[in-house]
């Protein structure tokens, strides 16, 4: 390991941690709760209250509401409104 004023990484890069808090790794295992309020995961969109696709085909909000343009359903569909 390296270690900086700023910075302390592996010798091959693929680990490293800065002062500012940013961790970058290329193998990593987390567990526990994971909080963001935006990002990315597996080319979803992260907001405050949504997940959605990049090109807002498939969308999904807090209030429970999904919203997709090509959808294929299966098994007992109950619907009250």
């Amino acid at each position: 390991f390296s270690i900086g004023a700023n910075l302390i990484s592996a010798s091959s890069g693929l680990l490293q941690l800065n002062s500012s808090g940013q961790i970058t790794a290329s193998a990593v295992s987390m567990s526990g709760t994971i909080t963001a309020e935006s990002g990315l995961i597996g080319g979803f969109e992260l907001g405050s209250s949504t997940i959605s696709s990049p090109v807002g085909v498939l969308n999904l909000n807090a209030q429970g509401q999904i919203t997709a343009s090509a959808v294929s359903m299966s098994g007992d569909i109950v619907a009250n409104n």
